[in-house]
């Protein structure tokens, strides 16, 4: 419905998705006729391909261990759990885990994990990364069930808003997610992370490493 010629400035955040289809549908309709602007916390893809084949100039680089010794990230500390989950049998699905044998390989672990969970990380507040909507609620109601306040989160939850709204307000808690908060969402009170959705993704660890 815009002209090509409407913008003079176009500014992309997230730019690594730039090479996707449905964004490059949109930006080549416009960037002809402006200047084209993206940043950025994850410059990788999954497919390896650069997003210098969309932009020409890097303007500014700076990476997570340079604002942790800033003092601009808060320092993470990474703990594993005495939890062994093996991955030998997963197959592969666009070159990372697939999701659904993820969700049955976790299945029988999820009790062990929360109680490890209550014992690390019990008073802080906690967001748990998981491969499927469904392994989110079951693991939410098995934190409920050893004592842990949990909660969990799904774009197909119509009081999405809400939930968010009271785990952003409260101290501590936990909360289960598959992939709804795993970028773009600022919540600088998270002070715990559980990562059970593993990943052959860099850009998407990060992204998750990042929401805390």
């Amino acid at each position: 419905r815009w002209s090509p010629n409407h913008f003079k400035t176009i500014i992309v955040d997230e730019c690594h998705h730039a090479l996707a289809e449905s964004w490059l549908k949109v930006l080549n309709h416009f960037d002809s006729h402006g200047s084209v602007f993206g940043w950025t916390a994850t410059p990788s893809r999954g497919d390896r391909r650069s997003i210098g084949n969309y932009f020409q100039n890097f303007t500014y680089e700076i990476g997570m261990r340079d604002l942790i010794d800033q003092g601009y990230l808060c320092p993470i500390v990474l703990k594993a759990l005495p939890v062994q989950i093996d991955m030998s049998n997963v197959s592969s699905v666009a070159g990372d885990f697939h999701q659904g044998q993820t969700h049955q390989t976790l299945i029988p672990l999820l009790r062990n994990i929360a109680q490890q969970i209550k014992q690390h990380a019990q008073g802080r507040k906690t967001l748990v990364f998981l491969p499927l909507v469904e392994t989110s609620q079951m693991f939410a109601n098995i934190c409920n069930e050893v004592g842990l306040n949990a909660n969990w989160v799904s774009g197909s939850r119509q009081d999405r808003d809400l939930v968010m709204k009271q785990f952003k307000k409260c101290d501590s808690g936990l909360l289960a997610n598959a992939l709804l908060v795993s970028e773009g969402v600022d919540i600088p009170s998270i002070d715990a992370l559980a990562i059970l959705r593993p990943t052959r993704s860099v850009s998407f660890y990060q992204q998750m490493c990042g929401r805390g």
